[in-house]
Order: C-alpha cells, then structure tokens, then sequence
C-alpha cells in the first residue's frame, strides 16, 4: 500500500486515494495540490495512510491538515508527518485533530521540532484515544518533562502497544517515570530511548518497573552511559522478568563487570531471546562469562558482540560453545579490537577457520530449530 493509500494525481490536478497508485515525487507534490485544490476533504475520505513526511509544512499547512483531518479523516489508520517543523503549536493542532480519528493506530511524529508541550498534548491523546497503539517522537527535544507527561498518559490508561522516543535529550528523571509506569501498565510492549541521556540510576528506576511488568518485549537503551552500574540494575531485573523478548544496551560504557552480571543472570532468565551489546568494552573475561551462559540458557537467540576488545581466543570460546548450544541462530563478533598497551588498540582478524565453524553451528542451529519446530519456528 502506498503512502495514501495509494495517491495519485488525475489530469485536473486533483490527487485522489486509490489502490495500487505510486505518486512520483512524493510526498512535497501531494500535499500542494491537496491543499491548492481548496477541498482536500473530499480527497481524503477514502485515505487510510496519510504520509507527509518530510513535507515542509508551514504552520498554515498544518492548520489546514488539521482541520481537514477533523472534518473527513475518518479512515486513515496511520498518519506520517514526521521531518516537519511542527513545533508544539502544530503538535496541539494535529493532536486536537486526531481525536476525531477513530480509527488511527499510528502517528509517526519523528525529526518535528517537538518540545515538551507538544509531548503533553500527544499524551492528553495517548489517554483517550483507545485505539492508537503506537507513537514515534524520536529525534525530538521532549526532555524529562514530556517523558513524564507520557508516563502520566499510561498510568491514565492509554493503550499504547509501541512508544518510541530515541534521542530526545531524556535523563534520569523521565526513566524514572517510565520505570514507574513500566509497574502499572498492561500494554506497552516496545520501549525505544536510544540515544537519551540515562545513566546508571535511570537505568535502576527502569529495572525496578521491569521486575514487575509481564508487558514489555523490547526495550533499547543503546547510547546511554549507564555503564557497568547500570546494566547490573536490568541483569537482576532479568532473573524475575520473564516477558522481555529483546534488550539493547549498544554504546552503554559496558564493561566486564556488567556482562559478567549479565551472564549469571542469563542462565536462570527463560525469556531474553535478542541481546544487544555491540559497541562497549568488554574483553575476554566478559566473554567466558557469557559462554558459560551460553551452557545453560535455551531461549537466547542472537547476541551482538561486535566492536567490543574480545582477542581472537575469546571469540573462539563463544564460538566453541556453539557445540553445545543449539539455540542461538546469530552471534555477531565482527571488529573486536583488543587493547595491547594503554588505550591503544590492537589489530584483530579472525581466522578463517573460525569464521567457517562460527558459520557451520549457526546454520546447524537454524535448520535444527525449524526441524524441531516442524517448520513452524521464527527465527
């Protein structure tokens, strides 16, 4: 389906939602005939997806859009107008319009010169719009004060499945928040804060709502300096939480001590399918830790190592524990560059040999699962 539905544009210049329909030069040329045609209502009627990302709407554009989304939006299940300077006036705006959209599921708002204010509206929302399941605001400027405002939208009820907000300069106050909400909402399933400005205890009010929640399946916390401190907040977290599919913590100023945390709680964890630690500084020790894991978890499926200081008899172990781990079908351990004198790194290339085992006991774990699964299994 194309972004409107499929939109087009008929000889007169009118665009029109049909099947099948690509517009070329999407989205800019869309949006200037809807709104110099002067009834862009009857346009949108039958439009189920609306993207006008990156559209450069005026605040004008925005105030028309929002009104015609009240009068004749009925349909439209996903609206995009993220990459626009919306600010918060033109977040209020669409907000307020959007509670006319019965039947929207997803508003992408990304990269819209968001504020705190206009993530106060998007919460206000959030809590009475019971069919909207997912929001995008990453790459905005919400800060604590719009977390926590969103956090307040879930404790109201929101019904929120997704909720995306990397990078928007977020610290420990809005994790917070979220941690206390993690412990009372039933429904939010992903939670993206790349890129924010969490530390360790952030991290430990976000652990505490995991200890409680049997909702949440994703959460990344990628690019925040939570560091070693941290992680031993969400490793613990891991030993009760049994829902978490997928965690992230890439780029987080983690050490061996905290994948060594990770690794004790990840052989009594059943849940944890996707772990995420590319990017920090964990070493050999680290690794072995997580092999000896490795012995005894049967749920782990793929694991990001690269760009760690693992030397290449580290990465044979991981490697080697394969023979008797069947489960894991992804184990990336590309660009680890041990350190070999004060803080120069030194060269690393894996063998050939130990690529082509790394290879042979990932494929043998693939086509194991999908056998026992009778072709049923997702990998």
């Amino acid at each position: 389906m194309s972004a409107l539905a499929g939109c087009s544009a008929d000889l007169l210049g009118a665009p029109h939602c049909g099947e099948g329909y690509a517009y070329p030069g999407w989205p800019r040329e869309v949006w200037d005939p809807l709104r110099d045609v002067a009834r862009p209502e009857a346009e949108l009627n039958e439009c189920e997806s609306l993207d006008l990302s990156g559209a450069r709407l005026s605040i004008s554009d925005v105030e028309v859009l929002a009104r015609v989304l009240q009068q004749n939006g009925t349909n439209i299940t996903r609206l995009h107008v993220g990459g626009n300077n919306l600010s918060d006036n033109g977040t209020a705006a669409l907000a307020q319009a959007a509670h006319s959209l019965a039947n929207l599921a997803i508003f992408d708002l990304g990269n819209a010169n968001i504020g705190a204010s206009g993530a106060s509206s998007l919460a206000t929302l959030a809590a009475h719009h019971y069919g909207l399941h997912t929001i995008l605001l990453g790459w905005n400027l919400i800060r604590d004060a719009g977390t926590v405002a969103l956090g307040a939208a879930l404790r109201m009820g929101a019904q929120l499945t997704s909720l995306h907000l990397e990078h928007n300069e977020i610290g420990n106050d809005g994790a917070e928040a979220l941690g206390v909400e993690l412990t009372l909402n039933p429904s939010l399933q992903v939670l993206q804060l790349e890129g924010n400005s969490i530390v360790a205890a952030g991290a430990a009010s976000l652990s505490q709502g995991l200890r409680r929640n049997s909702a949440l399946r994703e959460i990344n916390l990628s690019l925040n300096q939570i560091g070693d401190e941290g992680v031993i907040h969400l490793a613990d977290a891991l030993t009760q939480n049994v829902a978490l599919r997928s965690l992230h913590v890439a780029g987080a100023g983690i050490g061996d001590v905290g994948a060594s945390a990770l690794g004790e709680s990840l052989k009594v964890n059943i849940g944890l399918q996707e772990l995420g630690l590319s990017r920090n500084g964990i070493t050999d020790t680290g690794a072995r830790a997580l092999a000896d894991a490795l012995l005894l978890n049967t749920a782990l499926r793929r694991i990001d190592l690269s760009l760690n200081q693992i030397s290449h008899q580290g990465l044979a172990i991981l490697v080697n524990v394969l023979q008797t781990n069947h489960q894991v079908v992804d184990l990336s351990i590309d660009y680890n560059f041990p350190l070999s004198g004060a803080e120069q790194l030194g060269d690393q290339d894996i063998s050939e040999d130990l690529k082509a085992q790394l290879s042979a006991a990932l494929k043998r774990n693939a086509e194991r699962l999908i056998h026992d699964s009778g072709g049923k299994q997702e990998l």
